[in-house]
């Protein structure tokens, strides 16, 4: 063999050692991102979602971690239904009209449900700032976070710390094509967003701007023959406690000004199951889903 013959074989040789070895390595290391990888695909495909719904459900993280469009669609089987919540959403324009869009335009029973929590309805210097981002990622990083993520996350940075191992309590979160984060942790705390949330609700109320905004708004999807629902969404007890005399929300007072609006509301006693005091479990959002479900399904055999 010519000496110029034998280079190119050893190079050939190290060449499919060095990707051997490269695969292993890839292999063994923790993706300590994986899950916001997953996050930001999920999040993307919600915002960018084609307007093919029949159903769109707006609302806050209690919304996307508590409604399940899975579970509904047992009861309106030829329904599409979308969770469009967002981390602490605020019922207000941005959010209605983006919601609006993903709506089916030919289909003449279009309906809307919004989950209603008094933080939803408390005005912020940047509202509505996750779905905004959400925007604006879609716009800058849609193809990256879509076709490359996958791919990419394999040639993040090696550190000696992902190694370690975190023995901190995690959020167990499951993602759906249609909106919805099934959720729970590993150690729940049913008091864990009290404290948060009654410092808060003793700085900051529910606002009358908003709150006429949002009856205006189902006032006007109504002439629009679109149908909407709403409800107080299911927290834990403390917290709707705490809601109830700290932050300035009367679900009897808001609940009347709705249907007077045109729209129809739902009213749930039942206890459901939170891990951290706001949020429902996933056995718990399944459960209020079919719930829901079943008196939209009433609701629509009557009309």
């Amino acid at each position: 063999m010519k000496l110029k013959d034998l280079k190119y074989e050893r190079m050939f040789y190290v060449s499919i050692i060095v990707l051997i070895l490269i695969t292993f390595i890839i292999s063994l290391r923790p993706l300590k991102r994986e899950n916001e990888y997953k996050a930001n695909k999920f999040w993307l495909n919600k915002t960018i979602a084609e307007p093919i719904y029949d159903i769109v459900i707006i609302g806050d993280s209690r919304i996307y971690r508590g409604i399940s469009p899975k579970e509904i669609k047992k009861y309106l089987p030829n329904k599409n239904i979308l969770n469009f919540g967002y981390s602490s959403a605020r019922l207000s324009s941005l959010l209605f009209k983006q919601a609006e869009k993903k709506l089916l335009k030919t289909n003449k029973n279009k309906i809307i449900i919004i989950g209603i929590s008094p933080n939803a309805l408390i005005s912020k210097a940047y509202e509505n700032e996750h779905l905004t981002e959400s925007l604006k990622k879609a716009h800058e990083n849609k193809y990256e976070i879509l076709y490359f993520n996958d791919f990419l996350k394999y040639f993040e940075p090696i550190r000696g710390r992902d190694f370690r191992k975190d023995n901190s309590p995690k959020y167990i979160e499951k993602y759906y094509n249609d909106g919805w984060i099934a959720s729970d942790k590993e150690l729940r705390d049913t008091n864990e967003a009290i404290i948060s949330y009654k410092d808060w609700f003793s700085k900051k109320s529910v606002s009358k701007k908003l709150i006429n905004k949002l009856i205006n708004q189902v006032g006007i999807w109504k002439n629009k023959n679109i149908t909407v629902y709403g409800f107080y969404m299911p927290t834990s007890w403390s917290m709707k406690q705490i809601e109830d005399s700290l932050s300035g929300f009367n679900e009897e007072i808001f609940s009347a000004k709705f249907e007077n609006a045109g729209g129809i509301w739902f009213h749930f006693n039942k206890n459901y199951k939170s891990y951290d005091g706001s949020h429902l479990t996933e056995k718990s959002a399944i459960e209020f889903s079919n719930d829901l479900g079943k008196k939209i399904k009433k609701v629509q055999e009557i009309k």
